[in-house]
């Protein structure tokens, strides 16, 4: 996975935000801020979408999160 971003993640495992959204739990409009930039995720946000996610190495987590 590395090299992936936020956004690939998502759509290669969910195919849409919206997809993403209903499974986190969460509303479109706030992973559309999160995956934009536009919003910091918490780091509670972010165990949620580790979780979803399934990421799992810390190298991972580098590529989606500290780019």
């Amino acid at each position: 996975m590395t090299g992936m971003t936020l956004r690939g993640r998502i759509i290669s495992m969910f195919k849409t935000l919206d997809r993403f959204a209903e499974e986190i739990g969460w509303s479109h409009r706030k992973v559309s801020y999160i995956v934009n930039g536009k919003q910091e995720p918490t780091a509670r946000d972010i165990e949620e979408m580790c979780t979803v996610l399934k990421v799992e190495l810390p190298e991972d987590f580098r590529a989606l999160f500290l780019s």
